[in-house]
């Protein structure tokens, strides 16, 4: 779920996605995906695309499926449906950073959830919905971690998401593992923070 290197290193960004694809091939995994964080943005480097590293350096990162990986990098999410009973929700929360001073403050904006509504409601219902990014979209302040980097628009990103049928949210960013629902309740979407 993101910050698969640290001050985007390009080295360090193709060593984590190939470690991972060990573990895919050692689970006998059938695909694999992930999502960009903040330190995966190559704001000095190559401050025009700040997303060259994750963009560029592996043909199958996020998706190995060229139109996903496309919808991904222009709307800031896509839908992988490719698993039986299964859809997999990738969203870029670092999408539309702009100044390095900013990188820990990441967003869903109102555009992206209207057009992930409109998108899940032409999706078939499936057994498991799970959602992959990489910033937290409930707060997450336990040990002193602090709130100013929460997802803006993540109390609606959350309702979107149960109002489709999600089960579970995936986030990294804290670097704190923790398992929450979102709205407290028992049946409630679980988010685990990958720690």
């Amino acid at each position: 779920p993101g910050d698969l290197t640290y001050k985007a290193n390009s080295h360090g960004f193709g060593s984590a996605w190939d470690f991972a694809a060990r573990i895919k091939e050692k689970l006998n995994a059938t695909i694999q995906v992930g999502t960009v964080g903040n330190h995966d943005v190559n704001y000095v480097n190559n401050p025009k695309d700040i997303f060259d590293i994750a963009r560029k350096s592996r043909i199958d990162f996020p998706v190995d499926d060229k139109d996903l990986k496309e919808q991904y990098w222009t709307k800031g999410f896509c839908i992988v449906g490719s698993l039986e009973d299964t859809q997999i929700l990738l969203v870029n929360s670092t999408m539309h950073y702009t100044d390095p001073n900013e990188r820990n403050k990441a967003q869903v904006t109102p555009e992206l959830l209207e057009n992930l509504k409109l998108d899940l409601s032409k999706q078939s219902n499936c057994k498991l919905r799970i959602a992959v990014i990489h910033h937290h979209p409930i707060p997450h302040e336990i040990k002193d971690l602090g709130s100013a980097d929460v997802l803006q628009n993540g109390e609606a990103f959350v309702e979107v998401l149960e109002r489709y049928g999600f089960q579970l949210i995936i986030h990294g960013h804290k670097h704190h593992a923790r398992l929450k629902n979102a709205s407290g309740g028992v049946n409630s979407l679980a988010v685990l923070a990958c720690g």
